[in-house]
């Protein structure tokens, strides 16, 4: 799926893919926490992964830092695609509040 997004010129963020190849720590910058967060939630909301539990690398920060998450699902993220998508900001700054993005 990452290849198929890449080489699709008609998706408009396809430019910004590099690969998807292992490397070794010299070669690709570590995780940032977020990156690190986003990627142990993904393993919790699939279950499979974890078997429902929360990991010690998120959960070592839970001490140090609060956290809030929404789950999105498709009828969410298709309200929020346009939006997104139509933004003016600069580079990673768009921050939707998800109050205006309820579904009924």
């Amino acid at each position: 799926m990452f290849y198929k997004m890449k080489d699709s010129v008609e998706w408009p963020y396809h430019g910004r893919l590099a690969t998807c190849a292992p490397g070794s720590c010299d070669d690709f910058t570590p995780l940032e926490a977020a990156d690190l967060i986003a990627y142990e939630t993904f393993r919790i909301v699939n279950d499979g992964a974890t078997g429902g539990g929360v990991r010690k690398a998120l959960r070592s920060m839970f001490s140090a830092n609060g956290f809030m998450g929404y789950g999105i699902d498709a009828r969410l993220l298709e309200r929020l695609k346009i939006p997104m998508e139509s933004a003016i900001c600069i580079d990673n700054g768009f921050v939707p509040i998800f109050r205006q993005f309820e579904v009924r």
